[in-house]
């Protein structure tokens, strides 16, 4: 697949799962493989409703595809003697919100 038959079919997966849920999806993958894998040409397949949930291990979530201004969730390490733990990027209000309404 070249990075806009990826970026195509994601599109197309996006609208389907907005048809069946109204909600747009929440795309989680690692800022090196959207860019790696879909580059410029195929993120720009991507509806803009899409969050973003950035995987990063380390202690800050990275640098951010050039698709996404933020992250919406962040999932990091076990730097503190835990497993994985997702972090989201607001306070409970807006958590509610997300998890509430359609985008």
């Amino acid at each position: 697949m070249t990075p806009d038959d990826l970026g195509y079919w994601i599109k197309k997966f996006a609208i389907k799962y907005r048809s069946l849920t109204t909600r747009s999806p929440t795309i989680l993958s690692t800022t090196e493989w959207l860019e790696t894998c879909l580059g410029t040409t195929g993120m720009n397949w991507i509806p803009a409703s899409s969050r973003l949930w950035i995987i990063h291990y380390s202690s800050f979530p990275g640098p951010i595809p050039s698709h996404w201004s933020t992250w919406t969730f962040w999932r990091s390490d076990a730097s503190k003697g835990v497993f994985n733990y997702n972090l989201f990027n607001g306070n409970a209000l807006q958590l509610k919100s997300f998890a509430t309404t359609s985008p």
